[in-house]
């Protein structure tokens, strides 16, 4: 499982991981781009909406490997009452009272609040949370899958493209035992999300995301079984478990199409990689997030680079990890 502010976009040897996140942020701007992924820079301020979401899904991560557990124990799942979820609400409050990453006091409670919501779900199967997983068994918990993506493609395309290692890390990946009411038997990818405010539709919203098909089609480079992406969401903007669950099918071919995509993005970093070409964004319009401005605007447009490190010099708790943004995939239906 990976531990507070340990995302990086370079492996051990120095080379670059490829994965959504980092062809995300060139779609996004090249100098954010350079600036992240090349030069391996991370802002040390501090971000609060960021931080929420990277503690709830550190806490989750916790209570999700003690529920793996558990499965194994009981020899697959098993009846996740009441009780079992006040008892991971408590854990994941016991964690995140622990918690060593970035966090301010104020925004420790909320991302406390958020998590004993998710956890309890309200006691009902369909709110999510631990008491959805009694018919879902948890079959890996924030694990990283480093596939070949192009061996999801015919072999006289495998042969012309080559290898395409790539790294994504979801959530969780699991299996829907028959019965399951809201997606197929089979293997699912499966994402937990902070939001501000609920999404009116999740599988809309999802249908067109990066991470979402990418997470699937790394998950389905290693078993056929893999079906698609679960979301499941709750607002921190509320003080009632306010969730919402968006479930996407992908199937072989328009998984296909999306590594074509890659594909074509990723050799065409690698040649602009090779001739030194970084090139600034078009408008300023790219600069700006839904969380504000980018972190390296203060880098970029002031000269201010007193508030940066390498990501490997950070000291614990000084940045956050990185958690993989959602873009659409341009040219997918």
């Amino acid at each position: 499982m990976r531990a507070p502010d340990s995302w990086s976009p370079i492996n051990a040897d120095g080379g670059i991981r490829w994965s959504w996140h980092v062809i995300a942020r060139y779609l996004q701007c090249p100098r954010l781009f350079e600036l992240e992924v090349v030069k391996n820079l991370a802002p040390i301020r501090y971000n609060n909406n960021l931080a929420i979401g990277t503690a709830v899904h550190y806490a989750l991560a916790h209570v999700f490997l003690e529920l793996q557990q558990l499965q194994q124990r009981h020899g697959g799942p098993f009846a996740v009452n009441e009780e079992w979820c006040s008892y991971f609400a408590g854990k994941a409050e016991s964690i995140l009272q622990s918690y060593t990453g970035d966090l301010a006091e104020a925004d420790r409670w909320t991302a406390i609040r958020v998590a004993k919501l998710y956890c309890n779900g309200n006691g009902d199967p369909a709110q999510g949370g631990p008491c959805d997983f009694q018919q879902l068994e948890i079959l890996q918990v924030e694990e990283t899958l480093r596939v070949d993506l192009a061996t999801l493609l015919p072999v006289e395309e495998q042969q012309r493209l080559g290898h395409l290692w790539w790294s994504q890390t979801p959530d969780l990946v699991v299996r829907a035992l028959p019965g399951y009411p809201h997606v197929l038997p089979g293997v699912w990818t499966y994402d937990h999300k902070t939001m501000s405010r609920k999404s009116r539709s999740l599988r809309d919203q999802y249908r067109r995301d990066g991470q979402a098909i990418l997470a699937t089609a790394t998950a389905r480079a290693l078993s056929a079984d893999v079906t698609g992406f679960v979301i499941n969401a709750i607002s921190k903007a509320t003080n009632s478990a306010d969730l919402a669950k968006g479930v996407v099918e992908f199937d072989l071919p328009f998984l296909q199409r999306a590594v074509r995509i890659i594909a074509r993005w990723q050799r065409q970093i690698e040649v602009l990689l090779q001739v030194g070409v970084t090139d600034w964004p078009e408008a300023w319009t790219s600069c700006l997030g839904k969380y504000g401005y980018c972190d390296f605007w203060d880098y970029c447009h002031d000269g201010y680079t007193d508030g940066y490190c390498r990501r490997d010099q950070l000291r614990p708790g000084d940045a956050l990890a990185q958690l993989n943004q959602g873009y659409e995939i341009a040219g997918l239906d």
